[in-house]
This record gives structure tokens, C-alpha cells and sequence, in this order.
């Protein structure tokens, strides 16, 4: 981790994180981060995962592969829990679900009504007006 580590935060700079059920991911960069070089991970992440459970509340299955089927997001022969498969089809249901909270006047109030970010409401307030 400690070699890996400092490519990763060059990689990512100050961007948004968006993963699907990250926080144990967020953790042990943040950890990793401070126990190996000294710098805290700062950056404002989005789950994925939580973002459906908000705006899909009567929907069962959160699950990548579900939300994947549920949004017709093809596989196109990768297979699932693969890093590259699965950023893949975490980009294609995050593109999604923000494209359908901004077109749904539903998903919208959603958003807005629930505290998804609390510690970055700026963070909610421009992602619900994209």
C-alpha cells in the first residue's frame, strides 16, 4: 500500500469519489493515508449504493449487479467483482441515477429531503442541480 499509495492520491487530486458501498474503501485509503505518509484523504466521495437506497426506497436489491440489471447497463462479457467491470458499471449507474433525479421531479425532492451528505451539503445541494 505504501508504494501504490501516493500514485492513487496523484491520480485522484481533489476529485469527487464515487464508488459503490465505499466506505470501507474510503476508510482504508484515509487510514492508509495518514498512517504511511502523513496526509489526510480530504476528498468528498458519493456511494453509490446509498444514492440508490435514497432514491429507490420501494426497490429491493442495491446491489451493483442489481442496479446494473434494473438500469440495462450491458456486462459486455466482463465479469462482475473485477476492478475495471465494476468501476465500469458503477460510472454507468451513477451517470444514471443522476440523469433520472434530475429529469424526475420525485428523485429530486429525494435528494433534497434527505441529509445524503452530511458533512458536505454543498456537495448535495450542486450534485441534485446538475
Amino acid at each position: 500500500i505504501k508504494d501504490a499509495l501516493p500514485g492513487y492520491l496523484e491520480f485522484i487530486g481533489e476529485a469527487l469519489a464515487v464508488g459503490h458501498n465505499v466506505p470501507f474503501d474510503v476508510n482504508f485509503i484515509y487510514d492508509n493515508s495518514v498512517d504511511w505518509l502523513n496526509l489526510p484523504f480530504t476528498n468528498n466521495f458519493i456511494d453509490t449504493m446509498r444514492l440508490s437506497r435514497k432514491l429507490y426506497k420501494e426497490t429491493k436489491g442495491h446491489r451493483l449487479g442489481d442496479l446494473a440489471r434494473r438500469f440495462g447497463i450491458p456486462d459486455n462479457g466482463m465479469a462482475a467483482h473485477r476492478a475495471l467491470a465494476d468501476v465500469i458499471k458503477t460510472h454507468h449507474c451513477y451517470e444514471y441515477m443522476k440523469r433520472a433525479a434530475k429529469s424526475d421531479p420525485l428523485l429530486n425532492k429525494r435528494l433534497k429531503d434527505q441529509d445524503m451528505f452530511p458533512a458536505h451539503k454543498q456537495l448535495q445541494f450542486n450534485w441534485v442541480t446538475l
